[in-house]
């Protein structure tokens, strides 16, 4: 029903007569809407669009001033390497994850850990606010250790 093509008469967007959709390349500068099922035949990829996912040290992983969070991500998805202090830490806020940009709401956050140390601690969300969530622990943190945890976040 529609074409729009580029100067060889490649189609590079179309509208069939049932309504029918199809896009070459699409980048939308607002709020994208779908009321309905959406199928995605390739990867999501994520991204910021400014700023960058940071991570500090909670009180469990730092009682003693050395210890250190890193992230490699941004505020869909990553992963986060704590090394903990020369001390030894009680339980709490091994690290707090802020988002570059706020959620209009709080987000689901799902945590899991990418190593044995990780997986050893009882680690869960303590917090999840439109700002920033927190990986905590019910138990104290072997001191000078790693722990690695992958995030993923959702509205």
């Amino acid at each position: 029903l529609f074409q729009a093509q580029d100067s060889t008469g490649a189609v590079l967007a179309s509208i069939s007569a049932t309504g029918d959709l199809t896009v070459e390349t699409a980048t939308i500068n607002g709020t994208l809407t779908v009321n309905g099922n959406a199928t995605i035949n390739g990867h999501v990829i994520s991204g910021n669009t400014s700023g960058s996912t940071t991570a500090a040290t909670g009180a469990a992983a730092d009682c003693s001033a050395s210890g250190l969070a890193n992230i490699s991500g941004n505020d869909t998805a990553g992963t986060i390497t704590i090394t903990t202090s020369t001390g030894a830490c009680a339980a709490g806020t091994l690290a707090t994850i802020t988002f570059a940009n706020a959620y209009g709401n709080a987000p689901e956050v799902v945590i899991t850990p990418k190593d044995a140390n990780g997986a050893s601690l009882q680690y869960y969300n303590g917090s999840a606010t439109t700002a920033a969530f927190t990986i905590d622990t019910g138990v104290g943190a072997t001191a000078s250790t790693v722990y690695t945890y992958s995030y993923h976040v959702i509205e």
